[in-house]
C-alpha cells in the first residue's frame, strides 16, 4: 500500500505539472497572439498612413493643385512610391506651366497673346469702364523685307519692352498678331 500511495502521489504531481504546463502554454500563446496583433497593427499603420497621405496628395494633383506637399518616406518601397509621386507632381506642374505659357503668351515678345488678351478684355468689360487701344506699326512689312526678319523681330521685342515700361501695373499690353498690339488701360477715365 505504501507503494500505491507513492504511485498515487507521483501521479498527482504529474497531473499538477501537466496543468501548470498547459497554463504556461496558454499564457505563452495568448501573449504571442497579443504581441503579434500589436506588431501587425503597427506594420499596417506604417503602410496605411503614408499611402493615405499619398492618395490625398494625388487627389490634389488631379484637381490641379501642384503645391500640395508629398509626405516624406523612409528608404523602403513606400518611400520610393512617395518620391516617385513627388517627381510626378513636379513634372506635371512644369508641363502644365509650359502649356499655359504656350497657350497664353506670345513667344517673341513675352506679352500676353491674342487669346489671353481677349479673356482679359472680357473680364475687364464685366468689371467696369476702361480704354482699349490698338497699336499697329506702320511700314513693318517693308522693314522686314529690307532688313530681314531678325531685325523685324528685334523691333517687335523693343516695342513690347517699351510698352511694358510705359504702362502701369493695372494696364495690359498684348501682341495680337504680326505687328499689331493692343493696350487695355484700366486706370484711364473719359
Amino acid at each position: 500500500s505504501r507503494h500505491q500511495v507513492m504511485t498515487q502521489s507521483e501521479v498527482e504531481e504529474l497531473r499538477q505539472a501537466t496543468a501548470n504546463a498547459r497554463s504556461l502554454v496558454i499564457l505563452l500563446a495568448v501573449t504571442a497572439l497579443l504581441i503579434g496583433s500589436v506588431l501587425a497593427w503597427l506594420i499596417a499603420r506604417s503602410i496605411v498612413v503614408p499611402v493615405e497621405k499619398a492618395v490625398a496628395a494625388a487627389e490634389s494633383f488631379a484637381r490641379g493643385d501642384y503645391k500640395k506637399e508629398v509626405p516624406l518616406g523612409r528608404r523602403d518601397e513606400i518611400g520610393a512610391l512617395l518620391r516617385a509621386l513627388a517627381a510626378m507632381r513636379d513634372s506635371i506642374g512644369s508641363r502644365e506651366e509650359s502649356i499655359l505659357r504656350l497657350a497664353y503668351v506670345d513667344g517673341l515678345t513675352g506679352l500676353p497673346n491674342r487669346t489671353r488678351f481677349l479673356e482679359m478684355l472680357a473680364a475687364r468689360a464685366a468689371a467696369g469702364p476702361g480704354v482699349l487701344v490698338i497699336l499697329d506699326i506702320d511700314r513693318f512689312a517693308p522693314i522686314n523685307k529690307a532688313l530681314g526678319h531678325a531685325v523685324g523681330d528685334h523691333l517687335l521685342r523693343e516695342v513690347a519692352k517699351r510698352l511694358k515700361q510705359v504702362l502701369g501695373e493695372s494696364e495690359v499690353a498684348a501682341r495680337l498678331w504680326g505687328d499689331e498690339f493692343a493696350l487695355l488701360l484700366n486706370s484711364a477715365d473719359k
